[in-house]
């Protein structure tokens, strides 16, 4: 039961009995609807109800008298005032007390069913029903109305306990009771209930069917759409995996007829090859019919046909003319059927040595058979035979930087678009590189200049930088070297270089061909100095068809032949390495050898021939080489042919050996090895199977080998010994001359000694472990070399010391006579002492003693002799140093004015420190500029006011030239620019002539005192000045021509060398 906290009306009270049999039906539809529904479903419907109360038996109204009502509610109030307590709130208004009784006058069992009372049958005590709805479960607006329900939830009802209405109402109330008026009343309510029920149901029904047949609709829908988009998906991935089956099976196509193109051009090329070798074996097989029917001939005439005989040799004076021919004949036909030819043989005490040449299909190959004299056998079979092939070489190219030969560029005289496009200069070389040879990178050392670079490369011996006063033309020593080791070497070139090898090589080893010296003319086309080069290659080749004396002395083995190519460095120094035509020249080059290579292969037919191309030196930018610049150290070093190894490729990656400067080659995938310049001396010697050069330090480079690990170990090994011996001679050398000679640390100890490094790799060799013996042969090269280094320095540190105390005792000297002349104001005589004097000749006599002893150069005697000297000489003038002081550093008595002093000396050591620094980094030499602007303020205020125009123009003058250090040291032809700076310096000229008065105020030397004569003097200098403001614009329209004319491969005119020296000499024409 439960109360409203507003007083209830029992007159409203509103019963609700349990359901008929056909509502739970209809009931139990609606739920199996609901259920076949989504919980979230917009058809359900629902109506609002307000709460009621029911019963077990019925649903009806019923009216209490006003005490019942009192009792009844204050009965409640102690039963159930707690329960609404615990929700929280009060109960609703609306709310009631609902009641049940049994009344028998009910018009019908459905009306009774329906109501809630007082049961009286079977004698039981009354009891009254309620219905009870829990709050809490109950929403409701804020408005105070509840929250509609569905019809599911009017369904659930739940039934209250039983209540007995004789405990609760006493007998007298109840009896006392309007029956009459709450039937009617209740009547009333049920038909209106029952009104509202049928049109909620019909509502409710139309609701529901109209939810479902929209619902149905759209999941039709839905499915359409559904199944739709799945076969247009399902049509579109047929149609993909057509289109994929379609192109793969195109690609497969395409490759397919790539393949075919190429086995087609493969095919063409054997078809050419093989029609040309098919005339060749026609033409070879007459050739032997002919000579086969004369052999036959010849024998039919003669019985006798006697002993076969060498072409040239005479036969018996007996024999017949016919015999000789058929012997002749027999032989030749031998000759052609084997391809074998026999030229000579030579008898020595070591044996028996046939020089050979076998000719076939595959070319001509040139060797020798060494015959042992020991060698006796019964048998043929069993002679043992040397073979020893027979090699030649050698090419080299003057000033060629490394990039600019692998570099691509644009065409330098282009004709259409496509030759804009970048390509390589020098595709012949490429083309080694990527198909036959190996190339790297030659790195030359200081001085690099022509003569020191060709001297590494032929003898593999660096010079001194000192040999720079010989003028770079005739060998300052004699040296060994791979000419000298050769058969006979011919040679092509520049008188200033072929020169220096035939002197120093045994005579008529060395033949040159040199162009005259006025050939080289750096105002001309320098293409025509390699021109003459391969034309005369060329003539000599086609010479040696013709002369058999010439043929047969380039049959020989060890033979070389050195190319030398001046054009591009003479095309370099002119025009610069970036010009069109030091590009156009790599071409030439590049062509020359092509065809110098045709025609050497061409001539000899024997694949027998190792070809070497590289450089002296490269170039810089400023078209200048000396220095150790990188483009002047960096040469390229290309080798291909016979003995030599193939490419290493490393497709898809960066082979070993690149780095950032030969990023931009288009070669990465090909291994780059590098090389020191006097390692190619002893790769030639190696090439050519000659000794190596006596004085050479060269390594030789394993990696340009094709050769077993067994040749390499061998050839290490004869390398390292060569150097070891250079090593031995000038040790025995420097131990005999020395007093107290100290032996190079490394060779010193116990088992390190040279022979038994020796021994070891020899032992490593004979147990076939060749790459140890290599490792092990390498690591004694590099010590030799080294002890070499430490016995060419050896005397080092003594002559620094020497050469040192000289310019010091020099300098020492210098401020004694300065201190003379500017602050003593006097001449002081020298004093000298005859112990001074004794100890000084002492010391002199003692140096020169041991340079007898050890038999040292000349140069030592002059190295000892000056520090003597003017160190003598100062302390002869130790008076006038004294003096100096006094009068310089007397007056500085205090500590501020040593620290001045100090702070002095320091600024100008740093400014002349500054100034060495400056050579190096020009930069400083612009900080030191932006100083100098500020030197007129170091006289005070007072002389800027006095002197104001002359300090804004040495300031602004300084501020000028600061700039000029920080623009680059390369700089590239510009004329503009030059005449820019002529005009400026005609027009600084011209306006001195018009301000002379006003800019020469400040300097009273300039003012003579006769005026009549510092008039006369004035316009004479002014004249002079003006001749030479004029002849700026001379020398401007003088430069111009020539550079014009130069441009134009003229050479420079007669008439311009004339202006240029007379405008030259005007320069020093005394003013006064």
């Amino acid at each position: 039961m439960v109360l409203s906290d507003s007083e209830p009306d029992f007159d409203d009270v509103e019963a609700i009995g349990m359901p008929s049999s056909q509502e739970l039906a209809g009931k139990a539809v609606a739920s199996k609807r609901s259920r076949d529904r989504t919980a979230n479903s917009t058809t359900r419907v629902t109506k609002p109800f307000q709460r009621t109360k029911s019963a077990k038996s019925g649903t009806g109204h019923l009216k209490l008298p006003a005490m019942a009502r009192q009792i009844l509610m204050e009965k409640s109030k102690n039963n159930t005032i707690q329960q609404a307590g615990a929700h929280g709130k009060h109960m609703d208004e609306p709310d009631k007390i609902a009641l049940g009784k049994s009344y028998p006058n009910l018009s019908s069992s459905h009306e009774q069913g329906r109501l809630a009372g007082l049961s009286r049958n079977t004698g039981s005590s009354g009891k009254l029903y309620t219905q009870n709805i829990e709050k809490e479960h109950e929403p409701t607006f804020e408005n105070g109305h509840e929250e509609p329900k569905s019809v599911e939830q009017l369904g659930q009802q739940e039934t209250e306990p039983v209540i007995d209405a004789e405990e609760q109402f006493p007998a007298e109330y109840t009896n006392n009771m309007d029956e009459v008026s709450t039937q009617r009343r209740l009547g009333e309510l049920i038909k209106k209930y029952d009104s509202l029920k049928t049109r909620h149901n019909e509502l409710r029904e139309v609701g529901m069917i109209a939810a479902e047949r929209n619902f149905e609709r759209l999941k039709q829908q839905s499915e359409e759409n559904t199944a739709a988009s799945n076969k247009l998906i399902q049509s579109l991935k047929e149609e993909l995996n057509v289109q994929l089956a379609l192109a793969k099976h195109g690609e497969q196509a395409r490759q397919q007829l790539e393949r075919s193109e190429t086995n087609v051009c493969d095919l063409q090329s054997k078809i050419c090859g093989l029609e040309a070798s098919l005339s060749s074996a026609r033409s070879e097989i007459k050739s032997l019919s002919a000579k086969l029917s004369a052999s036959r001939a010849a024998e039919a005439c003669v019985k006798n046909p006697g002993s076969a005989l060498k072409p040239g040799v005479i036969g018996h004076k007996s024999a017949p003319s016919e015999v000789v021919r058929a012997a002749q004949a027999r032989e030749d036909l031998y000759g052609d059927l084997t391809g074998l030819i026999v030229r000579g043989m030579k008898r020595g005490d070591g044996g028996s040595v046939f020089d050979c040449i076998q000719t076939g299909r595959n070319g001509t190959l040139h060797f020798k058979l060494s015959l042992d004299a020991g060698d006796a056998s019964d048998s043929y079979d069993d002679v043992q035979f040397t073979y020893r092939p027979q090699l030649d070489t050698d090419r080299d190219g003057d000033g060629l930087r490394a990039d600019k030969a692998f570099q691509s560029f644009p065409e330098p005289y282009p004709h259409n678009e496509k030759d804009l496009i970048p390509r390589p200069l020098a595709p012949f070389l490429r083309s080694r590189v990527l198909q036959e040879g190996t190339f790297g990178v030659s790195h030359t050392r200081v001085p690099t200049e022509s003569r020191p670079g060709h001297v590494a490369l032929i003898a593999g011996l660096y010079e001194d930088v000192s040999a720079v006063a010989t003028g770079w033309k005739l060998n300052p020593v004699n040296f060994d070297s791979v000419f000298n080791r050769s058969r006979h070497t011919w040679s092509w070139g520049s008188p200033d270089i072929l020169p220096m090898f035939e002197q120093g090589a045994v005579p008529g080893r060395v033949d040159t061909y040199m162009y005259e010296p006025e050939f080289e003319d750096f105002s001309q086309d320098a293409l025509r100095l390699d021109y003459w080069v391969f034309d005369h290659v060329k003539h000599f080749f086609a010479a040696a068809a013709t002369n058999q004396t010439l043929n047969k002395a380039l049959r020989q083995d060890k033979i070389i032949f050195f190319l030398h190519l001046l054009g591009l460095d003479t095309t370099g120094h002119s025009y610069r390495p970036y010009s069109k035509e030091y590009l156009n020249n790599i071409k030439v080059v590049d062509q020359g050898v092509k065809e110098i290579t045709e025609l050497i292969q061409k001539f000899y037919a024997d694949d027998r021939t190792a070809f070497v191309f590289t450089a002296d030196h490269g170039m810089s930018d400023w078209g200048s080489h000396g220095d150790g610049h990188p483009d002047n150290t960096r040469t390229p070093f290309i080798t291909w042919g016979s003995g030599v190894a193939a490419p290493e490729v490393h497709p898809g990656a960066i082979a070993p050996g690149h780095d950032m400067y030969s990023s931009d080659w288009g070669l990465d995938h090909v291994r780059r090895h590098d090389i020191n310049q006097a390692d190619i001396a002893a790769l030639m010697s190696y090439l050519i199977g000659a000794e190596f050069p006596a004085n050479s330090v060269g390594e030789l480079p394993l990696s340009y080998l094709a050769a077993d690990n067994s040749e390499k170990a061998n050839a290490s090994l004869v390398n390292a010994k060569g150097i070891l011996e250079m090593y031995r001679v000038k040790e025995n050398n420097k131990k005999t001359n020395e007093l107290r000679f100290k032996a190079y640390h490394a060779f010193d100890g116990e088992g390190s000694s040279p022979e038994s490094r020796i021994a070891a790799i020899a032992n490593l060799i004979a147990n076939g472990q060749y790459e140890e013996a290599i490792e092990e042969s390498n690591t004694l090269i590099q010590v030799t070399l080294q002890g070499l280094r430490y016995l060419q320095t050896y005397d080092w540190l003594f002559l620094r010391a020497l050469i040192t105390m000289g310019y010091l005792g020099w300098m020492a000297y210098a401020i004694t006579t300065v201190v003379d002349m500017f602050v003593v104001h006097e001449v002081i005589a020298a004093q000298r002492t005859p112990l001074g004097t004794a100890t000084f000749l002492g010391v002199l006599f003692a140096l020169y003693a041991s340079f007898i002893i050890s038999e040292s150069p000349l140069t030592y005697y002059l190295y000892a002799f000056f520090p003597v000297v003017f160190w003598e000489e100062v302390y002869a003038h130790r008076q006038s140093l004294y003096r100096g002081r006094l009068i310089l550093f007397g007056h500085i008595q205090s500590a501020g004015g040593a620290a001045s002093l100090f702070l002095h000396a320091v600024f100008y050591i740093a400014v002349i420190q500054s100034l060495a620094v400056g050579y190096i980094y020009r930069e400083v030499l612009t900080g030191l500029f932006v100083l100098a602007a500020a030197w007129p303020f170091m006289y005070g205020l007072s002389f800027i006011q006095n002197h104001a125009l002359l300090s804004m123009t040495w300031a602004a003058s300084c501020l000028t030239m600061s700039t000029f250090t920080l623009l680059p040291a390369m700089k590239v032809e510009s004329i503009g620019l030059v005449l820019a700076g002529g005009f400026a310096m005609f027009l600084v000229g011209f306006l001195y002539l018009i301000l002379e008065d006003i800019a020469l105020a400040d300097f009273t030397w300039a003012v003579n005192s006769n005026p009549s004569l510092n008039k006369t003097n004035k316009n004479i200098q002014r004249t002079l000045t003006g001749i030479q403001v004029g002849l700026i614009l001379l020398s401007m329209l003088v430069t111009r021509s020539s550079a014009l004319s130069l441009q134009a491969k003229r050479g420079l005119p007669v008439g311009n060398q004339v202006l240029g020296w007379a405008i030259l000499s005007t320069l020093f024409v005394e003013r006064n």
